[in-house]
């Protein structure tokens, strides 16, 4: 009696502390969603709800389909290789790929960091004038003429090139290969640095001594947020319940989560849309080889990011969450 007592006790003081906007009011019947996204820090509230179960909640069965990252998810999907009903990746991979998507909405984030990007050198050898080609996190002009590899049109890329140029570092090329590839082009000497995240820092370290590399974070440089991306086939009703149980796995993330500093929460936020305009201006100008810090001032038209967004399924269940402004025409 006294056990069932507690259990009520317990119950009764969850139910007084949930938002019940984010409670499944309707379970329906079971249903199966396929899940896209790629290992990586910023996938953590995917690979937790999975993990923790937070999709039976809400009666969903996940087909996960992983990849190394969730810019090479995006180019299995652009290639036909896979068809998921929803996909997670970052900002940059989507916004530079949206165009070869256009039945996926963004619907929400997940993630949000702007320290979970890194530059990796070799030490150089020793009696070298330098020891390590990135001496200090102040003295990126090491990388003055020499190669930075990186995975093109990604957080990663984004992340390096902000970096190297607003330190006004010049004669810095870029060579671009898959994420899981830069460790071994670092390693036979093609790449002077590359850019970098978990779980590839730890790969590398286990690939070599530990006091041969350098390896420098840049707080501040990039927030970098991860985008769940809806295909235009499923419906609200079924979306909302996808979201719920993300909401549901929020707690189990954090605790989980390699970056106590990162905010994991499902939410749709008026701040992205500025950020989002500027990043497909600076994919925009990519190729013309523009500098981020005159984008704006030599811009030929305005980008606009409100057509991608979805905001009805998360609007629906949880309002307080969402706060962009989607105008009709």
């Amino acid at each position: 009696m006294k056990r069932l007592t507690s259990s009520l006790l317990i119950c009764i003081a969850l139910l007084g502390c949930t938002d019940y906007s984010d409670k499944p009011k309707e379970i329906q019947t079971r249903e199966k969603i396929s899940i896209a996204y790629g290992d990586q820090p910023s996938a953590v509230l995917i690979s937790s709800a999975i993990e923790s179960k937070a999709f039976q909640l809400v009666n969903l069965d996940i087909d996960p389909i992983v990849y190394p990252s969730g810019k090479m998810a995006i180019e299995a999907s652009i290639e036909g290789k896979v068809s998921p009903d929803v996909i997670v990746a970052s900002d940059i991979a989507f916004l530079a790929n949206h165009e070869l998507l256009p039945e996926y909405k963004i619907i929400a984030t997940a993630y949000e960091s702007d320290n979970i990007n890194v530059i990796v050198s070799l030490h150089e050898p020793k009696g070298a004038h330098d020891s390590s080609l990135l001496s200090s996190a102040n003295n990126l002009r090491c990388l003055e003429n020499r190669t930075l590899c990186t995975q093109k049109l990604s957080a990663l890329h984004f992340f390096g090139q902000v970096l190297v140029e607003r330190n006004n570092v010049t004669g810095t090329s870029y060579k671009y290969y898959k994420v899981n590839e830069l460790n071994e082009k670092l390693l036979s000497g093609e790449c002077d640095a590359i850019t970098s995240r978990e779980p590839f820092i730890s790969e590398l370290k286990r690939q070599t001594n530990s006091n041969e590399l350098e390896i420098i974070q840049f707080p501040g440089v990039y927030l970098q947020y991860e985008l769940i991306l809806l295909h235009n086939r499923i419906s609200d009703k079924l979306a909302e319940r996808l979201l719920k149980g993300l909401m549901f796995a929020e707690e189990h993330a954090t605790a989980n989560s390699q970056y106590p500093e990162s905010i994991i929460e499902v939410s749709l936020h008026q701040t992205l849309i500025p950020l989002f305009d500027r990043e497909l201006e600076w994919i925009e100008h990519l190729h013309e080889s523009a500098p981020l810090s005159i984008l704006h001032e030599h811009s030929t038209h305005h980008t606009n990011s409100y057509p991608l967004v979805r905001t009805a399924p998360l609007e629906n269940i949880s309002p307080h969450r969402v706060t962009v402004i989607v105008y009709e025409d």
